[in-house]
């Protein structure tokens, strides 16, 4: 079966290492596997600290990266993509420190930002992204990481939507690939389960939740069917939980979390880890 990971954003925002220390023995306890650290900032949290504590538990970590206002690839000046490019070099080297080798997230613009293109447009995004992007892949792959490029729904992003758009954009860049989250999936592909199949080879990440941000298994998502066809397309890596607590302002606005989507937070996390657990000794 594949590991089975939970994202930190499920109960604080941003990561500490006082809160790190506490969750990691958290969902240790519970049977976890990984926990998934957002680096929101550099700094927020202690990389050598958070291998440490992750190493005593016997945890696995994933990293992934986020993209706020401010943090463009794409459609921007010269200035702003270097930042960001130092800043994603960043993620990876608190990757590498805490043994994850996968930085995850929409890599290549902020979210929410949307603008129309045309065909041509959105072919030349998506070489400005390849180029922009080649330094940063470059320096993940010296540090044995890999960036997992993930396609957000159409309400937060207009460049990436589909695995389609995504495998098109990131072409043959060396050490990158697709992230999925299944909850924009689960919007934007007619097929989602032949969207799975056709990133075979190439997917990098994964994460999961309910349609509704919730717990999976507590939705109508057909999970036999997505997690089948995701062993089926060759990937064994970490299937991370990633939900938000509606208790931070700024990241329950920016996920609209606008309702309690489980009794407790403590509650979403375990039922999606039973239902993960119990749809893989099925399939």
């Amino acid at each position: 079966m594949s590991p089975v990971g939970v994202n930190t954003w499920v109960w604080t925002s941003p990561l500490t290492d006082r809160m790190l220390v506490e969750l990691a023995r958290k969902v240790a306890g519970w049977g976890f596997d990984v926990l998934e650290l957002p680096v929101e900032n550099p700094g927020d949290w202690t990389p050598a600290h958070a291998a440490m504590v992750l190493g005593d538990l016997g945890l696995g970590a994933t990293v992934c990266l986020v993209m706020p206002p401010g943090r463009e690839l794409v459609g921007t000046d010269r200035s702003t993509v270097t930042a960001t490019q130092d800043y994603l070099r960043g993620v990876v080297d608190a990757a590498a420190a805490v043994g994850s080798t996968v930085i995850a997230g929409p890599a290549y613009a902020s979210v929410g930002r949307t603008w129309r293109m045309t065909v041509a447009e959105r072919a030349a995004a998506y070489a400005e992204l390849r180029e922009h992007l080649a330094p940063v892949v470059e320096h993940a792959g010296q540090a044995g990481v890999t960036v997992a490029v993930e396609p957000l729904n159409r309400y937060e992003t207009s460049l990436l939507n589909t695995v389609a758009q995504t495998l098109e954009a990131i072409g043959d860049l060396p050490h990158c690939g697709v992230g999925l989250d299944l909850y924009h999936q689960n919007i934007e592909e007619a097929d989602l389960t032949g969207a799975i199949s056709s990133a075979a080879g190439r997917i990098a990440h994964v994460q999961v939740c309910g349609n509704d941000r919730g717990a999976p298994g507590a939705d109508h998502l057909d999970w036999p069917g997505i997690l089948g066809a995701v062993a089926g397309a060759g990937y064994a890596g970490p299937l991370c939980i990633e939900s938000f607590t509606g208790d931070n302002a700024t990241i329950a606005t920016a996920a609209s979390i606008w309702r309690p989507l489980a009794p407790t937070q403590d509650d979403l996390a375990l039922t999606g880890l039973a239902h993960l657990r119990e749809v893989m000794r099925a399939l």
